[in-house]
């Protein structure tokens, strides 16, 4: 049975093996639990355990509507979605005018990690594209909301086993307020 509690502000995930129907204590399970604090996968070979995530995250603190009823976690994730596949279009036709019109007005792009940037404005991070567009697609690794940014690990096409870095995007309004682009 997972079972998640609140306690002193961290959720925690009960797991009773005992209750699971076919399935010895003795085995190891691996079992997953999404907490609304954190992620983690835990190696258990004992009937009960109580895992508490590392991340220290008070259950009130972690609303996330805006006031609108929008879970605005999901829709931060969703933009950088889009965003990825506006920008891989992108690189395929070399066509830039789509990706950049979902900045905002006074969006801000910066790169840490190569010579490039900062861009201050839609205007000026159309402007960097077109001049300097890249040459290859991304995947996203893997993303989460962190505060007000999304932060997520992303590969090349061309070598997509190998992380390059991070993307982290702030949103506004349902548009791109920040972005910025690290190199590993």
């Amino acid at each position: 049975m997972l079972d998640g509690r609140a306690g002193s502000g961290a959720a925690r995930l009960r797991l009773d093996l005992d209750s699971l129907p076919g399935r010895s204590h003795q085995q190891p399970l691996v079992a997953e639990g999404r907490t609304a604090a954190a992620r983690q996968t835990v190696k258990i070979t004992a009937p009960t355990i109580w895992f508490t995530p590392l991340e220290d995250r008070s259950v009130a603190a972690l609303g996330t509507s805006d006031g609108s009823g929008r879970d605005t976690r999901a829709m931060s994730i969703q933009l950088l979605n889009q965003h990825v596949d506006r920008f891989n279009r992108a690189v395929r036709t070399g066509e830039w005018d789509e990706m950049t019109s979902y900045f905002t007005d006074d969006a801000e792009l910066a790169f840490e990690g190569v010579p490039a940037g900062p861009f201050k404005g839609r205007d000026a991070i159309a402007s960097a594209y077109r001049e300097q567009p890249p040459d290859d697609e991304v995947r996203i690794l893997d993303a989460d909301q962190v505060g007000d940014e999304v932060i997520a690990g992303y590969a090349w096409a061309l070598d997509p086993e190998r992380r390059a870095g991070e993307m982290r995007l702030t949103e506004r309004d349902g548009r791109i307020a920040k972005l910025v682009v690290t190199f590993d």
